[in-house]
Order: structure tokens, then sequence, then C-alpha cells
């Protein structure tokens, strides 16, 4: 379980300033309007959706180890891609693939808590799981804001993103109960 609470904090922490950094991103390196910018935010919305939906219509059919583990890798991997791109269209569509594998990543991870804890601690567990789950995002935020302020948004969404993914690697080989979860 622990493991799993670290996933979530180092996501919270290190996958957020996509979203913090997106309306400068788009204005600056993407040269969009606020047109453009609701766009790559329906983008996200749309891979959130078909995430949450995927994963309410299947059930216990998917195979959880192997969803977590692709929707972990695939997180970073994509916030790494986007911030690498100049092209409006793939960051659209690595935008989608993030907020798929975000929705995905952290259903997972609430189900496999709660599933793991006994039912005298779940309140207390799940309490815990939201408070990283949301209380670490302004901490990403602002790491996020500070690193833009010295190397561009762009940069400082790869930045957080690229140990996210290493990290990642490093807890699903570690951690081999994650991909047979």
């Amino acid at each position: 379980m622990w493991i799993l609470m670290r996933i979530v904090a180092v996501f919270s922490v290190l996958s957020v300033p996509i979203l913090t950094l997106l309306p400068v991103v788009a204005r600056d390196q993407l040269h969009l309007d606020v047109s453009g910018y609701g766009l790559l935010m329906t983008c996200y919305g749309v891979g959130a959706t078909l995430g949450a939906l995927a994963i309410a219509s299947q059930g216990g059919r998917l195979p959880r180890g192997t969803t977590l583990t692709v929707s972990s890798l695939g997180l970073g991997v994509a916030i790494l891609a986007f911030s690498l791109s100049h092209s409006v269209a793939f960051c659209g569509t690595m935008l989608f693939v993030t907020g798929l594998a975000v929705i995905t990543n952290n259903a997972l991870i609430n189900t496999l808590l709660q599933q793991r804890v006994p039912n005298a601690l779940r309140g207390r567990v799940m309490a815990i799981y939201v408070m990283v789950y949301v209380g670490m995002n302004p901490v990403g935020s602002f790491i996020g804001g500070w690193i833009a302020s010295y190397v561009g948004a762009s940069r400082a969404i790869g930045m957080m993103a690229a140990p996210m993914v290493v990290f990642t690697a490093w807890a699903f080989h570690r951690y081999g109960e994650l991909r047979r979860a």
C-alpha cells in the first residue's frame, strides 16, 4: 500500500504542471488564443472521460496490473512528449493520452487501496489518499511555476515529467506486485 501512496504523491506533484502551465504553453509555444487553449483542455477532458468510462464499463475484466503499468508509464511519457512538441495536433493528442492515463491510474490505485485495507481502516486510508492526491497538487504547481520562471513553461513541464518516468520505471521494476495487481 505504501508504494501506491508514493506513486500518488509523486504523480500528484510532478504531473500537475502540465495543467497549471498549459495556458502559458498554449499562448507562447503554440501561439493559440483562448479558444485554442479551450480546445487543448477539451482534449484532456475527453481523454479523462473515456478513461473513466473504460474503467467503469470493463470492471474486473481489465488486467489491473498491466493496465496500471501502462497508464502509469504512459502518463509520464505523454507529458514528456507534450513538453517537447510545437505541434498543436500532437500536443492535443498527448493531452488526450494524459487525461486517459490520469483517470485510469487514479481509479486503479483507488480500487487497489480499498481492496487491500481492512474495513476498520478504510476511511482513514482513503482520507490520507485524498489528502495526498489533492493536497500535493499546489506543491507541484508551485515547483512547476518556479522552474518555469527560469527555463520556460514547456521545459519546466518536461523537467518534472522526466523524473516521474524514472520513478515509475523504478517502482514497477522494484515492486513486481504492482504489475500483478
